[in-house]
């Protein structure tokens, strides 16, 4: 069922509360909000038709994308959601809806929800406190109207200056008491001047002022390793991370050191990084017997057409997960969870 036909079903979520670690703000707002939001600010979009715009948003299996073109094309989802947030207004009801949604569709209770605060200032001709403070204002009305607990992660970029990247943690530390619970590291690697040690000083600044630390990595073989995550830049927690399958050490290292996989099915199905259903199955198989602790989330679910409650079904459905493990993954992700209020 399309994820804006489910929000306006008459049915409640049924099962037990979920937790959703890994979603992108970017990616998280129904497009006939986004549609509403774009026309609001006066933003030229590159459609007329509501329907042509809604098509270019999903992404089907039909209609795969590579992890490259999906990240760096300027006729991509991203770029347009980033676009029609770019201001204080937008990331208000950004965050408002996304956290009420996942409420209402599949009884998600504690929602981490993470954006680039730099795309979401138009270079610096918007204030990027007003832009924080907004989304903050955001969590505080969804978590006044629902019983949900609500974090914010803000993603640094690996195309970014180091000075562009330490001014998004600063800003994390200042609001770390409003509600900004971690910070991210999001973007291709391919063709950047990217080195992990030289971003280590800022990820210990965060570690030691009390942020989570969750990372992108090994989500392609272009991306940046899940061991240079961990032992370079302190990760507790890895977005993704699925190639690791292939590195018994690495496997390892993520069991000795405690560090949670975000695990996104149908985003990593979609984007062609799993081997189809039996590519899925053999990463879950794998995590499994090599007892790393991982959880199943959406990533860009307006993109896919998807929610946590569909991902959990998704998962069963296609005997990638046992019941008892899936129980395992959402226990898990209460527990990794960076929100503790």
């Amino acid at each position: 069922m399309d994820t804006e036909e489910q929000e306006f079903s008459n049915l409640r979520p049924k099962g037990k509360p979920l937790t959703e670690l890994h979603l992108h703000a970017g990616a998280g707002l129904p497009t006939s909000t986004m549609w509403s939001i774009a026309h609001d600010q006066g933003i030229r979009l590159p459609f007329k038709n509501y329907w042509d715009f809604k098509d270019f948003i999903t992404i089907t299996r039909d209609r795969m994308m590579n992890l490259d073109s999906f990240l760096h094309s300027k006729l991509n989802p991203f770029h347009w959601c980033e676009v029609i947030q770019s201001s204080p207004e937008a990331m208000e009801r950004t965050i408002y809806e996304i956290a009420a949604k996942a409420y209402r569709s599949s009884n998600v209770t504690k929602i981490e929800i993470r954006f680039t605060p730099m795309k979401r200032n138009r270079s610096g001709e918007r204030d990027l406190d007003h832009i924080i403070m907004s989304a903050l204002h955001g969590l505080d009305k969804v978590m006044l109207e629902y019983p949900v607990r609500v974090g914010l992660i803000f993603c640094l970029e690996k195309k970014f200056s180091k000075n562009l990247n330490k001014i998004t943690v600063e800003k994390a530390i200042k609001y770390k008491e409003r509600g900004v619970v971690g910070i991210d590291l999001a973007g291709y690697d391919s063709g950047n001047d990217f080195h992990a040690d030289d971003m280590a000083d800022i990820f210990k600044m965060a570690k030691d002022a009390g942020l989570g630390i969750t990372i992108h990595a090994g989500e392609s073989k272009e991306t940046l390793t899940v061991t240079d995550a961990i032992l370079k830049l302190g990760a507790d927690r890895i977005g993704h991370g699925i190639q690791c399958i292939h590195n018994q050490e690495e496997m390892a290292l993520i069991r000795e050191k405690g560090v949670t996989l975000e695990f996104c099915p149908t985003s990593n199905l979609i984007l062609g990084l799993a081997d189809g259903i039996p590519g899925l199955r053999r990463i879950a198989s794998t995590f499994v017997k090599n007892n790393l602790k991982f959880t199943i989330n959406t990533d860009d679910p307006v993109f896919f057409q998807t929610n946590l409650s569909m991902e959990n079904k998704f998962v069963l459905d296609n005997k990638i997960l046992t019941k008892s493990q899936l129980n395992r993954c959402i226990a898990w992700a209460d527990q990794a969870s960076f929100i503790d209020y």
